[in-house]
């Protein structure tokens, strides 16, 4: 495993040694079991190996794109718009607009707790 890396880092060892590093963590969080197996560890960690210089992403793809996180922020800088609202017109849940639109959540706190609403009745 470690021979081709090199040979596809055209012989950058730092590379290689960050890529082989990772292959082995993204393996034994992927299925420690199969590793365990006869005959599986080697299939495994090469197919790791493999994808990890072409930069392809293992496992589930994020639910939302770049463009959709821009485009939320800036619905939700009106006052009118609500992250339900938001969340229905990009066709995600309301969750997905909090993981990865996180400072809305902080601004929600602030503002329901920054000041009473006035008329409202305080001890």
């Amino acid at each position: 495993m470690y021979k081709q890396l090199v040979l596809v880092a055209r012989g950058n060892t730092r590379d290689v040694e960050d890529w082989s590093q990772e292959t082995f963590q993204r393996a034994w969080r992927a299925d420690s079991a199969k590793l365990a197996e006869p005959g599986m560890a080697r299939p495994l960690l090469i197919s790791i190996a493999r994808n990890l210089p072409r930069g392809q992403r293992l496992g589930r793809p994020p639910a939302m794109t770049e463009e959709q996180i821009r485009q939320a922020r800036a619905i939700l800088t009106r006052p009118e718009e609500t992250v339900s609202s938001v969340a229905r017109l990009l066709g995600v849940s309301r969750s997905t607009i909090y993981k990865y639109v996180p400072e809305i959540a902080v601004n929600a706190q602030v503002s329901t707790t920054a000041r009473p609403e006035s008329g409202a009745i305080t001890a």
